[in-house]
């Protein structure tokens, strides 16, 4: 089963919620990389196209970031959501569950 990460936005800011739950450190790190989007889909949209270009050009190993946290690309599979402020520990999580997060994100923000 794959993991399905919801949104809510609440004090102007999206809050999140994952079936399977997330450990409360993997929740804080994608709610801390999102924040800057805003409402804006057409930011996480941007973010997605710089993510599937930078993936064609370089495989693995690269990254991109919000002003939030840094997310790298380390393996076919894996990316690894780097904490800039020390709100968060490091945490991996699976290349198809973070795409999948961003592409529902903009959808949801899309219907607001």
């Amino acid at each position: 089963m794959r993991a399905q990460w919801s949104f809510s936005w609440r004090d102007r800011e999206w809050l999140t919620s994952r079936t399977p739950p997330a450990d409360e450190n993997l929740r804080l790190a994608v709610e801390t990389l999102i924040i800057p989007f805003g409402q804006h889909w057409q930011a996480v949209d941007n973010f997605l196209k710089v993510w599937r270009r930078s993936e064609r050009e370089h495989g693995i190993g690269y990254s991109v970031s919000t002003p939030g946290a840094v997310v790298q690309r380390i393996s076919v599979d894996t990316v690894e959501i780097c904490d800039l402020y020390d709100q968060f520990q490091d945490v991996r999580m699976p290349v198809d569950e973070f795409v999948a997060l961003l592409e529902d994100l903009s959808a949801t923000m899309r219907l607001r």
